[in-house]
């Protein structure tokens, strides 16, 4: 993808995913994981990282309904290795 197609994505993900209104811990989980994979796209791991742990924290007080917390507990080893490299 190139700079401009995530700042579309940006836009599109805020305004589809998340009901600023009245947010579950679901929707919490999945826009905030969505918006990790975002930023580790364009580059900004450590604002990646950052997300991704505060969503794996809301996962372990809700995980028997999410099924998500591998996949996410993966991503964030991924990206903690992206950030080693460019250290």
């Amino acid at each position: 993808m190139k700079l401009g197609e995530y700042e579309k994505a940006e836009t599109t993900f805020d305004y589809l995913l998340l009901d600023k209104k009245q947010v579950n811990l679901i929707e919490y989980i999945f826009y905030y994981y969505g918006r990790a994979q975002i930023l580790a796209g364009k580059g900004q791991y450590h604002e990646a990282v950052d997300l991704t742990m505060k969503v794996l924290t809301k996962i372990d007080t809700w995980e028997q309904t999410t099924r998500i917390k591998a996949e996410v507990e993966s991503f964030y080893h991924e990206l903690r290795g992206k950030l080693r490299l460019n250290a």
